[in-house]
């Protein structure tokens, strides 16, 4: 019995780590100014409009958007398999 499978989601132009040479990569980026972006997330738009956000809790919310986003893109298997 094999699990599922595993995924490596690399966020606002990351480069795959070595060693992963034929896993599954997906390139997750919001950023505008890509003509090639793949996601719609408004936290620009948001900090924009708050007088300050400390940095880390910016990177803490670009962090949770991205792992909303490849939470929602993984595929885990059919329907039919209940532990998916």
């Amino acid at each position: 019995m094999t699990g599922p499978p595993s995924f490596i989601f690399l966020c606002n132009g990351a480069d795959a780590p070595d060693g992963t040479r034929g896993q599954a990569c997906i390139r997750l980026d919001y950023r505008r100014d890509l003509h090639d972006r793949n996601l719609e997330v408004s936290l620009p738009d948001f900090w924009s409009r708050v007088h300050h956000l400390p940095d880390r809790l910016l990177d803490l919310l670009e962090t949770a958007a991205y792992v909303q986003a490849g939470d929602r893109l993984a595929p885990r298997g059919s329907r039919e398999l209940v532990e998916f």
